[in-house]
């Protein structure tokens, strides 16, 4: 028997006030973290296209932008250091 709707009504995902599906990517250990995400955001129009009419795919959160943020540092850190 499937029913339409959560078995325990204070456990969801909310999502800017609206009942939402939440999914969290996680790497595994070792893996390149910016290249996973790029993957699934490479994924992420074909996931919207097949959801139904009016569903919503939205990425609340990416970690992945203070990484490559901390990656141009080392690189310019690294140009400066040689060109000294």
């Amino acid at each position: 028997n499937v029913l339409d709707g959560l078995e325990n009504t204070k456990v969801g995902g909310w999502y800017e006030g609206a009942p939402a599906v939440i999914v969290d990517v996680q790497r595994q250990p070792g893996a390149n973290v910016i290249e996973t995400v790029q993957r699934v955001l490479g994924e992420l129009p074909k996931l919207q296209r097949a959801m139904p009419a009016g569903a919503k795919l939205t990425v609340v959160s990416d970690r992945t932008n203070t990484i490559r943020a901390s990656v141009r540092d080392v690189q310019f850190t690294l140009i400066l250091a040689v060109a000294l």
